[in-house]
């Protein structure tokens, strides 16, 4: 058990917790009972932040949105052309589909569709969103949208077929390797 609660933001304090147990054993271990012995409160004041597992895990998505954008921002910003930058970019993205699975299925999965749309949280993926669409539209802005939705598709399922080893590529390692004949052509498209 971690650290318990005692004073502070209770709400900051059980999604962070939700967000360990995603990370350690997934989505589907999480319970807001679960979250509340987490962090020494009792369950019905986790209610009065979550009024249910979806809207829980709504808020451990959009923490990791931020995550992801903060990695690919930083993979970019370290890459000294456009080309590199995107590459860069695509790296982070299917490392960290890699290095957080269960994360990474409570960001993309099915568990968060409808109610679950708060303002934060769709804030959050257009921003993930948007450092791949900006370095798209500063070279080609008409064709940006088209693009930056092909990368991210590919980018995606690629790391999905990494994640269950359907590829034989060696994982992470691998996937690297294969990033720049996977985007080279939209690189190429609209990349100087």
């Amino acid at each position: 058990m971690r650290a318990q609660y005692h004073h502070g933001d209770l709400r900051i304090a059980a999604a962070e917790e939700a967000f360990l147990q995603v990370e350690q054993s997934g989505a589907e271990s999480v319970s807001l009972r679960g979250v509340a012995r987490g962090v020494g409160v009792s369950h019905a004041a986790v209610y009065r932040h979550f009024t249910n597992k979806r809207a829980l895990l709504g808020e451990v998505a959009r923490l990791g949105f931020v995550q992801l954008t903060t990695a690919v921002r930083r993979a970019r910003e370290r890459s000294p052309t456009p080309r590199e930058g995107l590459i860069a970019t695509a790296r982070a993205y299917v490392r960290f589909a890699l290095s957080h699975p269960g994360l990474y299925q409570v960001m993309f999965g099915p568990r968060l569709e409808g109610e679950t749309d708060e303002p934060a949280l769709i804030s959050a993926r257009r921003q993930a969103y948007a450092v791949v669409r900006d370095q798209l539209a500063a070279h080609n802005p008409d064709t940006a949208d088209a693009q930056t939705i092909r990368v991210w598709a590919l980018l995606h399922g690629f790391a999905e077929l990494v994640q269950v080893d359907r590829l034989g590529i060696g994982g992470a390692t691998g996937a690297d390797r294969f990033i720049p004949e996977l985007i080279g052509p939209i690189l190429d498209a609209d990349l100087p």
